[in-house]
């Protein structure tokens, strides 16, 4: 672990430092408060579409003028029979005889286009995030706000979001010893509608929305957007909410769907890359009875390479990781920067999301290419247990 104590220019603990920190006991919180602040208070990072839909509707709008031109009399009277029928048909569908005897019309916002409620409740109707440019427009939800008409009690938890994990960028001073402050394309929506900069740096959000995308999902839980330091002249509601969602960070990481670690490591050797799909692969067909197929010695050559770039990361330097990654236990992925035309299979789905995504694989086709190398925990572990084998069985003299 890197000490950071090293960094704050501050004088070790003294006596009256330590004296103190025997009445840290008394600061006690009941978990129950954490459990409720995990499950119905936290924030979630979704992708905002506002600005896709104006759009959608501005050119809609436009192809519906450009096809009726109002000096052709014959298109007049079409149109005016077509606006007719419509006026009709909707006067009869909302008249209150009609409401009262059956559902409104009102869209629930948790209704699917096929007008039947999916799986799950809270993200089955956020808009997914974009996989063909980068998201650059994200909003802050807490999933209660979504349905004003049902109470939190009626809403079930949703845990279909992806933890970020990851290291804050080192402060960089000018020559005058003013902070630099790196520059973000990135807006985030908060929940009381006001437009700001994002703190998170555009690559940092970048890589979780491509996790995202990866597994499928519509939340991203992260820090810096969704659980900031508050301001000392702001209100006291944040202070509270930002001290207790502190001691729920256990429950936030255990609960997520997954948990990405962002390395800074870049996988750019195709070598590199098929060893450890070697490797992974041999671990799933993995029989400690039987002996492994003989392999080439400079697999291993290449796995060592590869965790070398792991270890030294400055992501393992970070004592907060060593939270974030046990509590988030086989659920936490380790996540590389691909380089260039670099093949490594980019797609995972979770059987434990029922939430229907359009990159599914047996949903309309499309496949996800991503920007990122991930491996899951256990395959981690598992590809050191089937090196340490190979080492003992076929390359020990």
């Amino acid at each position: 672990m890197e000490d950071d104590l090293g960094k704050t220019g501050l004088p070790p603990f003294g006596i009256e430092d330590i004296e103190k920190m025997k009445t840290f006991w008394r600061f006690t919180i009941m978990k129950a408060s954490a459990h409720v602040w995990a499950f119905r208070q936290i924030r979630f990072l979704v992708y905002d579409d506002t600005d896709d839909e104006v759009n959608k509707d501005a050119i809609s709008s436009t192809e519906e003028c450009a096809s009726y031109d109002s000096e052709d009399e014959e298109a007049t009277l079409r149109k005016a029979i077509e606006m007719s029928l419509e006026t009709e048909d909707v006067s009869q569908n909302q008249s209150p005889q009609h409401m009262k005897a059956g559902a409104s019309t009102h869209k629930s916002p948790f209704a699917t286009d096929h007008g039947l409620p999916d799986k799950c409740d809270i993200c089955a109707n956020l808009p997914e995030f974009p996989h063909d440019r980068k998201a650059r427009n994200f909003r802050v939800i807490n999933p209660g706000s979504l349905d004003p008409t049902r109470s939190l009690v009626e809403l079930p938890p949703c845990t279909h979001y992806v933890a970020v994990s990851y290291c804050w960028p080192e402060p960089v001073f000018n020559e005058l010893g003013q902070l630099c402050q790196a520059q973000r394309e990135s807006k985030v929506r908060d929940l009381n509608g006001i437009v700001r900069d994002a703190r998170a740096l555009d690559d940092v959000l970048d890589r979780a929305v491509d996790f995202a995308n990866f597994a499928g999902l519509r939340m991203i839980w992260i820090d810096q957007e969704c659980l900031p330091p508050p301001a000392a002249d702001g209100p006291e509601e944040e202070k509270e909410y930002q001290q207790m969602g502190i001691q729920a960070m256990d429950i936030v990481y255990n609960q997520a769907l997954f948990t990405v670690g962002l390395l800074s490591g870049i996988i750019s050797d195709q070598s590199q890359a098929d060893a450890l799909r070697i490797l992974i692969d041999l671990y799933d067909n993995y029989d400690e009875h039987e002996p492994l197929p003989k392999l080439d010695f400079l697999i291993l050559d290449e796995l060592y390479s590869f965790l070398s770039l792991v270890i030294s990361d400055r992501w393992y330097t970070r004592a907060w990781v060593v939270q974030e990654s046990i509590s988030a236990g086989e659920r936490l992925a380790l996540s590389f920067r691909r380089g260039k035309s670099i093949e490594f299979p980019s797609f995972f789905r979770s059987g434990i999301n029922p939430t229907a995504h359009s990159l599914d694989t047996d949903f309309q086709g499309h496949r996800h290419s991503s920007q990122l190398i991930n491996i899951y925990v256990d395959d981690f572990r598992g590809l050191l247990r089937v090196a340490e084998r190979l080492v003992e069985e076929q390359f020990q003299e």
